[in-house]
């Protein structure tokens, strides 16, 4: 009887991260100041009465995060100057005809998202855990805990009509021309291949 053949060990190719330990520590300090500002608005039911009436007329997305992430929104939007409104990624922004603003390209509002498969389900739905579930499963075996991770995403006052008419040099003004949202597109891509290589630097690892 022929033997079982192995299966070739999954080879993976690193890439070295783009920003150096330095950034990275500030990087780290920068989301756990903004995770302590939203633990403060948590921890005081005046804070969260105020959040609550402030994102009445928020999006379903935006309302549908959980409450530590609306925190961490809602106190991100605010230092920044603008009223929240609703959230997407550069991705999806592309896809609603928005462009992100060249001035709050690297201004993302910092929320919770878990690893994996259920990070696309859990955007799409708006909803993202900060804590991942603890327990046991009907079966009484341990539940597998999800891995969480911080990622941007950015409010609609961060955007831009992508298809917008634009001045020229000579005063007139015209559309964009395919080639320029093409390129455009292609930029929004590198932005959202930075995006996922930045969260693998802040976990401590690389991009793979």
């Amino acid at each position: 009887m022929a033997g079982t053949r192995k299966k070739p060990a999954k080879r993976t190719t690193k890439r070295k991260s783009k920003w150096t330990p330095e950034q990275i520590a500030q990087f780290r300090a920068a989301d756990e100041a903004r995770a302590a500002a939203a633990d403060a608005v948590l921890e005081d039911p005046a804070a969260m009465q105020r959040m609550e009436v402030a994102l009445r007329g928020a999006s379903a997305r935006v309302r549908g995060y959980s409450p530590r992430n609306r925190a961490l929104l809602w106190t991100q939007a605010a230092e920044q100057g603008f009223r929240l409104t609703d959230v997407d990624t550069p991705l999806g922004w592309a896809r609603r005809g928005r462009a992100i603003h060249p001035d709050h390209k690297f201004k993302g509002l910092r929320i919770t998202a878990p690893r994996g498969d259920d990070e696309d389900k859990a955007q799409k739905d708006g909803a993202s855990p900060e804590k991942p579930p603890t327990g046991q499963d009907a079966a009484g075996d341990e539940k597998k805990q999800p891995r969480f991770r911080m990622t941007s995403v950015f409010d609609v006052a961060q955007t831009v009509d992508a298809l917008a008419d634009e001045r020229d040099d000579d005063g007139t003004t015209g559309p964009r021309t395919a080639d320029e949202v093409a390129a455009e597109d292609a930029e929004l891509l590198r932005q959202a291949e930075d995006a996922d290589a930045f969260a693998a630097a802040l976990a401590g690892q690389d991009a793979s």
